[in-house]
């Protein structure tokens, strides 16, 4: 437990921490939403890279992890194929968001790579098996 306690807090400092400097560096470039567009929801500009921010807060504290020899290290290493697929499947999903807040790409290509994720997570045997909501474990049919 306290192994999980010191990776979500680390995750979350570095969160705090990168997020005012990409906030500007994405203002300065102009990596910015659209404060023409129709469904304008904020009234100034919104940097567009917090996923940057995100994938960096959750791949280092993981990194760190892998240096420690307790059980949550051992869960989450143990089958370095399929974490290594979990990897390369995340990274591709963050490329995708990424690109997309650099310079969208077409609807179609960007759903034909979401695609493609979802089926290679699948057939390399990722699945939901249960949700926990509000205290009630719900089982999906395999």
């Amino acid at each position: 437990m306290k192994t999980l306690a010191v990776a979500f807090l680390s995750s979350l400092l570095i969160a705090v921490t990168l997020t005012p400097a990409v906030r500007k560096v994405a203002l300065s470039l102009g990596l910015t939403d659209d404060r023409e567009a129709e469904r304008k929801v904020h009234r100034s500009r919104v940097s567009r890279l917090g996923g940057l921010v995100m994938f960096v807060a959750f791949l280092l504290p993981l990194a760190a992890l892998y240096f420690y020899d307790n059980a949550v290290a051992k869960a989450v290493f143990g089958d370095m194929g399929r974490f290594s697929g979990f990897l390369l499947l995340g990274a591709a999903a963050f490329f995708i968001g990424f690109s997309d807040d650099l310079k969208p790409p077409s609807p179609r290509l960007r759903l034909a790579g979401q695609f493609a994720i979802g089926a290679a997570s699948f057939f390399a045997g990722f699945r939901f098996e249960s949700v926990s909501l509000f205290g009630q474990l719900f089982h999906f049919s395999p």
